[in-house]
């Protein structure tokens, strides 16, 4: 398990007050492996660049992964102001991060990528995943092979972005990929993907789910969660959403209560000949109980070789007994009382004395 918290922090900085006439090779990378990440408070991973340079790359490859309470796992550009120092301190890195209090001298640094491989990322209360620049263009970053993506507790600050030019300048925003089965967050909660710019062209958002609840696309931020790539004066970007559409809710069907009762379909008369019967016909049976034990719906069958019997006599076969409805009753020589259906034929005996 692989812990940050209380305002420590990983960071590769690239720190210049000047823009270079050749081209600046990028910052460091960072690349974690663990099993479990967990950043909590005002901690994360960071390779910003303060300057003319590009922020180095962030790759993490883990199962679970959690940003909590303002965490950040950034590869931001700022721009360093006269009155900044040349280094920075870790702790104030990570504060400055969170909360955007770093100057603005007119340096175009360019973001880094970050790439994460998990099976969960949740990122709660403020939290976030950023490429962002205030100049320059913005990072791309890359989510694989997710099992479930959480979004909660954005407040408009939380989420994903890749948005360039956040000090109405050029640039422009990074793209963002996610390939994650459950996309899930809270719509009033203002949690958002975003890859905006303001006069560049905006990122480009391809994301490939089985189920996305929570966010919407719309074409512009909004106090609600958004999905948004779009440009305050350049050309938005383009914004790709491949899910099976599959609602929950919505394909859940609704059962009747009632059962069916078959009519009567003809009545017991007296002297009529056979056995009646009434079904009561339900929706298959007695719900199994939890505790029983597990028993196969195919019945068992034992194959045997077919013998031939000589001689089979046919099984002989006594009719039922016909109910009569009683016509009439006598008493018997026992004084017993026998209810009769015809009318039995006495003999009389007459004998002379």
């Amino acid at each position: 398990c692989f812990t940050i918290k209380n305002g420590a922090g990983a960071a590769a900085v690239t720190v210049g007050t000047e823009i270079d006439d050749t081209e600046s090779d990028a910052g460091g990378e960072i690349r974690v492996d663990a099993d479990t990440i967990e950043f909590r408070g005002l901690a994360g991973l960071a390779t910003t660049t303060f300057g003319s340079k590009k922020a180095g790359n962030l790759i993490i490859n883990a199962e679970n992964i959690a940003l909590l309470d303002g965490a950040v796992i950034s590869a931001d550009a700022f721009n360093l102001s006269e009155n900044e120092p040349e280094t920075l301190e870790l702790v104030e890195l990570i504060f400055n991060l969170q909360r955007g209090l770093l100057g603005n001298k007119d340096i175009f640094g360019q973001a880094g990528n970050i790439f994460i491989t998990a099976q969960t990322l949740l990122l709660d209360n403020r939290s976030r995943l950023s490429t962002t620049t205030q100049s320059g263009d913005g990072g791309d970053i890359t989510l694989e092979n997710l099992d479930l993506l959480l979004l909660r507790n954005g407040d408009g600050v939380g989420g994903i972005s890749t948005t360039a030019g956040t000090e109405q300048r050029g640039g422009d925003g990074g793209n963002i990929k996610i390939d994650a089965d459950l996309i899930i967050g809270i719509a009033e909660e203002n949690s958002d993907i975003t890859a905006n710019a303001f006069s560049g062209r905006g990122g480009n958002i391809d994301i490939e789910t089985t189920l996305i609840l929570g966010l919407e696309f719309r074409d512009e931020l909004t106090r609600l969660s958004d999905i948004t790539a779009s440009s305050e004066i350049g050309v938005d970007g383009e914004v790709v959403i491949d899910d099976l559409g599959i609602d929950p809710v919505q394909a859940a069907a609704e059962l009747s209560t009632d059962t069916y009762r078959p009519p009567l379909s003809q009545g017991c008369q007296p002297g009529m000949d056979g056995r009646g019967r009434f079904l009561n016909a339900g929706r298959g049976g007695i719900r199994p109980n939890p505790s029983d034990p597990i028993s196969s719906s195919v019945g068992w069958e034992d194959i045997q070789p077919a013998t031939s019997q000589e001689n089979e006599q046919p099984e002989e076969t006594t009719p039922p007994d016909v109910i009569v409805e009683a016509e009439g009753w006598y008493i018997n020589e026992q004084d017993q009382v026998v209810l009769y259906a015809n009318i039995p034929s006495i003999e009389f005996n007459c004998q002379s004395r």
